[in-house]
């Protein structure tokens, strides 16, 4: 039970219609191995004690079929799933207005499987510190900014993050921001923390994983597949040993 005041809450979204990645299913339902995409992420949070309840987010497409995914896999955290909006940041609004009770709120990608219990839980605990708190990665890559088709200036590669999520918030701030962004006419965030910075609201970096991408392309369900197979394969060899 977690501590008066501390009540944590995720919402994972998973309320996309894979139009980039081209697929004759939702990504968050296609096969890995012999169990759907969602369901990796899911069990980390599922398994996360940092975590006390769920809010799945899930396009009309496939509701039914997630409602069946938690029935089959007695996810036992997952307290509802709402339907997703046109856009993610409407898709967030959706689950924060549904949310009751809860003092911090954990947003995560529902395609991002190898998310992992310790990157969570230093996010939910950076948001507890400094209210909003992103997972990210460093730059790797030298990054330019175009002008006009040319490169206008190379970027401080070193002052660069790729952000990811988790992100954590304290509830009542970002669901205030979400509100106040509406009423700015601001409707279609790509990222939570963006909302914050337009009103000046600082969010603590937290250093993620290069492994914790998001499944977004044919190459990026490739590589998953392949990091599925090498898991199962080291697992294997384990066992083998003891």
């Amino acid at each position: 039970m977690a501590k008066a005041g501390r009540l944590v809450k995720a919402i994972i979204l998973a309320g996309g219609c894979s139009q980039r990645i081209k697929l004759k299913v939702p990504k968050q339902l296609v096969r890995i191995g012999k169990r759907p995409l969602l369901t990796y992420t899911l069990d980390v949070f599922e398994k996360c004690k940092s975590v006390d309840s769920i809010i799945l987010v899930a396009h009309k497409k496939i509701i039914q079929q997630c409602r069946a995914l938690i029935k089959k896999n007695g996810y036992r955290k997952i307290e509802q799933v709402c339907l997703g909006g046109k856009t993610r940041q409407q898709s967030v609004f959706n689950a924060l207005c549904r949310i009751k009770n809860c003092n911090y709120v954990v947003i995560h990608d529902g395609v991002r499987p190898f998310v992992t219990a310790d990157v969570i839980l230093r996010t939910i605990r950076a948001a507890k510190r400094f209210n909003a708190a992103s997972c990210a990665v460093k730059a790797i890559d030298t990054i330019a900014e175009e002008r006009e088709g040319f490169i206008g200036r190379i970027l401080r590669r070193e002052k660069l993050w790729h952000l990811q999520t988790p992100q954590a918030f304290k509830f009542d701030l970002i669901f205030k921001s979400h509100l106040l962004a509406k009423t700015r006419g601001i409707l279609n965030a790509s990222d939570d923390s963006q909302l914050l910075l337009g009103q000046n609201k600082p969010v603590k970096l937290i250093e993620g994983s290069y492994k914790n991408r998001k499944i977004t392309t044919q190459l990026d369900l490739f590589l998953m597949k392949g990091m599925r197979l090498a898991s199962l394969k080291k697992t294997s060899a384990i066992k083998r040993e003891a």
